[in-house]
């Protein structure tokens, strides 16, 4: 007996079973976490590039310059 789904793609003779779907479940997790956790790097990376504020000339905050240059 033959399933009339064909035209959705889910019949007998499609290839695509929950069987096949199962098998294949853990590749696509292990898939989209290694994209994930790429993806997450990359954002990070970017996001802990900052530049340096800027100050005043002349304030508190301004960084120090070389310490050869002092001495």
């Amino acid at each position: 007996m033959k399933k009339q789904n064909d035209d959705r793609g889910q019949g007998e003779d499609s290839g695509r079973s929950r069987r096949e779907f199962l098998k294949k479940a853990p590749l696509f997790i292990a898939g989209g976490m290694a994209l994930g956790v790429i993806a997450g790097r990359l954002a990070l990376s970017r996001m802990g590039r900052r530049r340096p504020p800027v100050v005043p000339e002349g304030s508190i905050f301004t960084p120090a310059g070389n310490p050869e240059d002092s001495a």
